[in-house]
């Protein structure tokens, strides 16, 4: 997450409307943006993390 273009902030947000749905506007004003190389990175972080929370998290079904 930290190897792209925009700020953690705004990838952070990225993973976020990926996995949850959660869409929070952009990043913080002053700081880079992502830029469309960035979602590569973006989608592999979301994946890692959705994989963890499989294998980590005991589900409540």
């Amino acid at each position: 997450m930290c190897s792209a273009h925009g700020n953690m902030y705004a990838v952070i947000k990225a993973i976020l409307k990926i996995n949850e749905g959660l869409e929070s506007g952009g990043g913080r004003e002053l700081l880079p943006e992502l830029i469309d190389e960035d979602m590569e990175i973006v989608k592999e972080a979301a994946q890692m993390i959705c994989e963890a929370k499989k294998k980590y998290l005991v589900s409540a079904d």
